[in-house]
């Protein structure tokens, strides 16, 4: 690349660059090297096309998020939809992921209007299942609004994620134990309780269920034993819920996960009797 100074040779030597590093999980290197192309790809009209540039912001907004910059990524996003047309599945792709943008920055409202464009539009092709994870979504964002009779009609509109046998499903049901734990319904969190350990149990056999979703299903059996007293559970699993709060692949809380919901700061939040506080820094996800 350096000896031809070929822009076309240049773009595919950064974009060969770009997936290299991440590979190797190397997000800055990666931010460095669509940085790079970005730019080449504005000065250069014989390469300058706007797939490539929408393909450029999308993957710096990706890497910026998975960096926890949530305000860089949303920008990312915002720059890439200018380059793809509306009503796409594309234009909804990458809205999708501008959504987890502004919730883990913390604009629920913004957040919620963008992902109610898609899930309300009669002209974005979406499957049952897609949109079932999208009404998900959105009652996520009503529960860290702390708005729980509209985390139930979300959860009514989102029945097709018992589909998925893995993480949607188990996110779904954990997360209807926490409204009714919040909704004081403890006999309805009683048996949410223990349908979810039997489908944990029954209904995943076969499939490998990831150590976090296992400590956290041992936490609200110990909720439930303690009659969803938080202090004396606290006593009893406070090793397990700092395995949660650790910056690990197996025990941690990872982004775009069905996890929108911290369980472990959820917890702490409710053991200091305050409502839950959706920030999603490092500093406060990973205490342990």
């Amino acid at each position: 690349f350096e000896r031809t100074s070929s822009a076309t040779v240049g773009y595919y030597y950064y974009f060969l660059l770009v997936e290299f590093y991440q590979v190797q999980n190397k997000l800055e290197e990666a931010s460095e090297a669509l940085s790079k192309l970005a730019q080449m790809l504005e000065n250069n009209p014989a390469i300058k096309r706007k797939i490539r540039l929408a393909s450029v912001h999308l993957n710096l907004g990706a890497n910026d998020l998975w960096l926890h910059r949530f305000e860089e990524s949303q920008k990312q996003f915002e720059f890439s939809l200018t380059y793809v047309r509306e009503n796409t599945r594309n234009h909804a792709v990458i809205t999708e992921l501008l959504f987890y943008s502004l919730f883990y920055a913390g604009r629920m409202d913004d957040a919620e209007a963008k992902l109610e464009t898609i899930v309300e539009s009669k002209y974005v092709d979406q499957s049952e299942f897609r949109r079932a994870v999208r009404s998900y979504l959105l009652a996520c964002v009503a529960f860290a609004k702390g708005e729980f009779r509209k985390v139930n009609l979300r959860l009514a509109n989102s029945h097709h994620i018992g589909k998925d046998k893995e993480g949607w499903n188990i996110g779904s049901r954990v997360l209807s134990v926490m409204l009714a734990i919040e909704r004081e319904k403890f006999d309805l969190a009683d048996s949410l309780v223990v349908n979810l350990r039997q489908f944990m149990r029954e209904g995943l056999k076969g499939v490998e269920v990831r150590k976090r979703d296992k400590l956290i299903l041992e936490v609200l059996v110990e909720l439930r034993k303690e009659s969803y007293d938080f202090s004396e559970t606290f006593e009893t699993k406070k090793d397990t819920l700092l395995q949660l709060g650790k910056d690990d692949v197996e025990t941690g809380w990872l982004l775009q996960t069905p996890e929108m919901i911290c369980f472990h700061t959820w917890y702490m939040n409710k053991l200091e009797e305050s409502p839950y506080q959706p920030v999603y820094s490092k500093e406060h996800i990973y205490k342990a």
